[in-house]
């Protein structure tokens, strides 16, 4: 989303009641220290999710009474750019998984202004969740690279190491085949007829 100021919002939102209200739980924020080229963020002071997202209620009111429940980042995004495109969601810009707390106290999670839509996946990447870091690591947890030829992606989409997947296999089946003779080995010994292998 581009850079707007509060001015900008006042002038955009106050022709509508759901606008009036929207601007009435907004206040200017403080400009992200390792982002300054974004400007102020500009902060949701009411109601949030449980991971720290606002949280608006708007529209027309609903036969089952009250409004609908969105993100006020993603009301604002409709009013200003029109919907969000299928498959994208809105990634805040003026988040730094380095820089800021994660979850809820993240206060840029409460941030309306600097978003972007994007693809779910990059948002993924982007974030500090454990998906998105094992998504951005270039080596398994052995310390083999993930290349195109060392890596296979399973149906469910997680990418493996074909050299951990070759180690384990080989030793599932190491076990497998001592179990094996353990069993065969037991077996021949209850039945009294337990012969030794002489090399």
């Amino acid at each position: 989303m581009d850079t707007y100021t509060l001015e900008d919002l006042e002038r955009l939102l106050s022709d509508s009641a759901d606008g009036r209200r929207f601007l009435a739980k907004i206040e200017l924020g403080e400009v992200p220290a390792h982002e300054p080229m974004l400007g102020p963020c500009i902060v949701w002071k009411a109601a949030t999710d449980r991971d720290g997202y606002s949280q608006f209620r708007a529209g027309p009111p609903r036969p089952e009474g009250g409004r609908a429940l969105i993100s006020g980042h993603l009301w604002l995004h409709q009013q200003i750019l029109g919907p969000v495109r299928e498959g994208y969601e809105l990634d805040h810009l003026c988040h730094n998984r380095e820089v800021c707390a994660r979850g809820r106290s993240c206060p840029h999670r409460r941030c309306v202004i600097h978003t972007q839509a994007v693809p779910q996946i990059l948002n993924w990447a982007r974030g500090g969740s454990p998906p998105a870091l094992n998504a951005n690591k270039d080596e398994c947890d052995s310390g083999h690279p993930f290349t195109r030829e060392n890596t296979y992606v399973d149906k469910d989409g997680w990418r493996h190491c074909r050299i951990c997947h070759r180690v384990a296999c080989a030793e599932y089946n190491a076990r497998r085949r001592a179990a094996l003779a353990r069993l065969r080995d037991q077996q021949l010994a209850e039945a009294g007829q337990l012969t030794f292998d002489f090399i």
